[in-house]
Parts: structure tokens; C-alpha cells; sequence
């Protein structure tokens, strides 16, 4: 499932990724909308129990941020 980062907040990619860089993966707050496992909280609470994570802008969707888990615990943000 697609997450979602505020729109208001983060009106660009480039944004989104640059808050987790510099103010950390604990305080980038995210909402995953499924039905079957709703969720709402920070990426790194996200990932603690996912390998990786697709997140865009609701409701424009004009931007995909695409985020891993690698080996060594650290994000790959893309």
C-alpha cells in the first residue's frame, strides 16, 4: 500500500526526503489509509516492521518517494 505524507508540509519529493536527512526518520510523520492495517505514525516506526515503503502526496499524487530498509538498519531514500 501507498503511504502518504502530508501535502501541506511536504509540497515536493525533494522535501520529504531532505526532512528524514535532516530532522530523522522518528519525527517524519506518515498514514498508511489500508483497510486491512491502517497505520499512522513516523517512518521509522513504519519500517521497523516493513522492509520498504512507497510514499506520495494525497490527494495530488504528483510525487513518489520510495523508501528500503537495507542490511545495516540505515534507509535508502530514493
Amino acid at each position: 500500500m501507498t503511504c502518504i505524507a502530508n501535502a501541506e508540509k511536504y509540497k515536493t519529493k525533494k522535501s520529504f526526503l531532505e526532512a528524514i536527512k535532516t530532522q530523522g526518520a522518528d519525527k517524519v510523520r506518515i498514514e498508511d489509509p489500508s483497510i486491512v492495517a491502517p497505520f499512522y505514525g513516523t517512518v521509522a516506526q513504519y519500517m521497523a516492521n516493513h522492509k520498504s515503503m512507497t510514499v506520495t502526496n494525497h490527494p495530488k499524487r504528483s510525487w513518489y518517494a520510495a523508501i528500503e530498509l537495507k542490511a545495516d538498519g540505515t534507509l535508502k531514500l530514493s
